[in-house]
């Protein structure tokens, strides 16, 4: 389905993951190689030999990627007590970091399960289930392409809510950066789900495609509040 392909990290939690990975196989060396965790070429298959679809795909790997980064951040804390001046900084650098990345994966890990009970109460169709799971986890869209599209319901920044809000964060993602302040990324996303029924009734000359890109970029913006920011 495409809803939740990719786990995308920072630079101090890939610079972490540089300093603890195992090898290859290892999770912590897929983050160290593409800034992310994500689905390789490979596909894996069940016990009983089926394989697995992309998305059991990618929840197996954040599952096994949150073990390994937990017990790197325990081996990092356990070594940095022992250390001293500039190398214990490092490793508490290390151990935040590979908390962090566990953090995530656990996240993710329990967002995929709660998205996929929900989907399976009813029978739907794909594309309902697609858009429940995406009201969950939201959907990853690249953050410059998510800025361009938010520009245009974007205004001034001064007043910090609503377009303003809007126009902030669409600055920013179209320079592809992160928001500094989560808050703001929450207001953006309160103000586009605002304007959603507001375009489905067709309000100030708005059209359902309107409605359509609106719903797009709410599920972006719910992407990177789950993945941009400790809850």
């Amino acid at each position: 389905m495409g809803i939740y392909g990719v786990i995308d990290f920072d630079e101090e939690e890939i610079d972490a993951a540089g300093h603890w990975y195992g090898g290859q196989g290892s999770m912590l060396y897929a983050i160290t190689s593409t800034g992310s965790l994500r689905r390789g070429t490979i596909r894996p298959r069940h016990n009983d030999g089926t394989p697995m679809t992309d998305d059991e795909w990618i929840v197996d790997l954040a599952a096994r990627l949150e073990g390994e980064a937990e017990q790197a951040a325990r081996d990092a804390e356990k070594q940095a007590k022992k250390a001293k001046g500039a190398e214990k900084q490092e490793l508490l650098a290390d151990a935040d970091g590979l908390s962090s990345i566990a953090f995530k994966a656990n996240a993710f890990v329990r967002d995929a399960a709660r998205a996929t009970k929900t989907a399976h109460a009813t029978k739907k169709t794909r594309a309902q289930l697609d858009r429940e799971i995406g009201q969950v986890l939201g959907t990853r869209i690249a953050r410059k392409k998510l800025g361009e599209m938010m520009s245009p319901w974007g205004g001034d920044f001064a007043y910090g809510q609503g377009t303003g809000a809007i126009g902030a964060v669409s600055s920013y993602y179209y320079s592809d950066k992160k928001y500094p302040d989560r808050k703001w990324v929450a207001r953006a996303l309160q103000a586009i789900e605002e304007d959603i029924p507001k375009a489905e009734h067709g309000a100030h000359g708005w059209t359902k495609s309107d409605a359509k890109d609106l719903r797009k970029i709410a599920s972006g913006l719910r992407y990177y509040l789950k993945h941009d920011y400790k809850e």
